[in-house]
């Protein structure tokens, strides 16, 4: 139960603090993770967006995850980051 847990944490965090700041499906879509301010994630904001992740599926936070309109979702706000598009 906790293997596949451990593998996709490694995957995301791994994935956030790479030279393309996403995954690789945020790489294809011109997408990155930064600070708030503009600036590349660390260590501890990768894992807090990890946490946030799984806080959003263990509560069934679906509504707000799912929200189109909404651009901000709780991972990225528990986490102080945001998705921005890359040059």
């Amino acid at each position: 139960f906790i293997i596949p847990f451990l593998i996709f944490g490694l995957y995301y965090i791994l994935m956030d603090l790479s030279p393309v700041n996403g995954t690789i499906g945020q790489y294809f879509m011109k997408l990155k993770v930064v600070i708030n301010d503009g600036e590349k994630i660390n260590i501890t904001q990768s894992l807090s967006i990890y946490v946030g992740r799984l806080i959003s599926i263990f509560t069934l936070n679906y509504v707000n995850e799912f929200n189109v309109f909404n651009a901000i979702m709780f991972h990225d706000n528990f986490s102080n980051t945001k998705l921005v598009i890359s040059n």
